[in-house]
C-alpha cells in the first residue's frame, strides 16, 4: 500500500461544491451547476468512453503484425530414392514450411495418387506409370506450392516378338524385354475353341527362347512381363 495516498486529505463532495462556488463567486463567473460528484468522475468517464477504441486499435496492430503470416507460402523438394519390389520408381517429397501443412496431394496424369507420410514432413509416393507427376502442398494459410516431375523410368511396355517358327506342333518363340524382365512361369496359351490352357513346355532365360507344343487349332498366346505388361499373339496349328 502506498503510505503517502493512506495519509492524504479527503475532500466531500459537499465542501467541494461549496468552495468551487466560493471561487466562481470571486472570480465573477457564472456558477458551477454540474455537482461535484459529476466532476469527480469524469476521468472514469473519460476511460470507459476511448475503451473501445483503444480495444479496436489493439486488434487491427495485431493483425497489421500477422498480416505476412497470411502469405507464407510452403516449400517442397522432389527426388527418385529407389525402386520398389514391383519395380515402380519410389519418389520421397521433402515439405518445408513456417506455418502447418493442410494437404499434400500427388497427381499424376490427372489421378490423384497415394501418399505415405514418413513424418510430418516428408512423403513417399510410387507412381505406377510415365507421365507428369504433380505435387501440391498447401499450408493452413491456404497457400500452395506446385512442383512438377516428369516420370519416364516405368516398365509400361510388354515383352517384344523377335521371331515365331512353327515346326509341327512345335511353336518356337524368340522374345525380347528390356524392362522389368520376362515372366516365364506366367507364360502361357489357351485354344480359341477348346479353351485348353498350355504352359509352354520349355524355355531359355538366356536365350529368350520359348518353345510350347499345341494340337491343332487356333491358340491364343500371352508373354508378361514382371510388371504385367503382356504380348499377345495368336498361332494356328494346322
Amino acid at each position: 500500500m502506498d503510505m503517502n495516498n493512506a495519509n492524504e486529505p479527503k475532500l466531500d463532495a459537499l465542501t467541494a461544491t461549496r468552495m468551487l462556488e466560493d471561487i466562481f463567486e470571486e472570480a465573477g463567473a457564472v456558477s458551477n451547476s454540474l455537482p461535484a460528484e459529476a466532476l469527480a468522475g469524469y476521468p472514469e468517464f473519460e476511460r470507459a468512453r476511448f475503451l473501445p477504441q483503444r480495444v479496436l486499435l489493439i486488434v487491427l496492430l495485431v493483425l497489421w503484425l500477422l498480416l505476412p503470416a497470411f502469405f507464407i507460402t510452403p516449400k517442397c523438394d522432389i527426388s527418385q530414392v529407389s525402386t520398389n519390389e514391383q519395380n515402380l520408381p519410389v519418389y520421397t517429397v521433402e515439405v518445408q514450411s513456417l506455418l502447418p501443412i493442410r494437404n499434400v496431394e500427388a497427381i499424376l496424369n490427372g489421378a490423384e495418387m497415394k501418399l505415405y507420410a514418413k513424418d510430418s514432413k516428408t512423403y513417399a509416393v510410387e507412381p505406377n506409370q510415365n507421365g507428369t507427376m504433380e505435387i501440391r502442398v498447401t499450408s493452413v494459410n491456404n497457400q500452395t506450392a506446385v512442383r512438377s516431375v516428369d516420370v519416364a523410368v516405368v516398365d509400361d511396355v510388354g515383352p517384344k516378338l523377335i521371331s515365331t517358327e512353327v515346326s509341327g506342333q512345335k511353336v518356337f518363340l524368340q522374345m525380347a524385354e528390356n524392362g522389368t524382365g520376362i515372366a516365364y512361369n506366367n507364360i502361357y496359351a489357351i485354344g480359341q475353341t477348346s479353351k485348353e490352357i498350355v504352359q509352354p513346355a520349355d524355355f531359355d532365360r538366356e536365350t529368350g527362347t520359348i518353345i510350347f507344343e499345341l494340337t491343332q487349332e487356333k491358340w491364343d498366346v500371352y508373354v508378361p512381363d514382371a510388371r504385367g505388361n503382356a504380348l499377345h499373339l495368336s498361332v494356328e496349328i494346322k
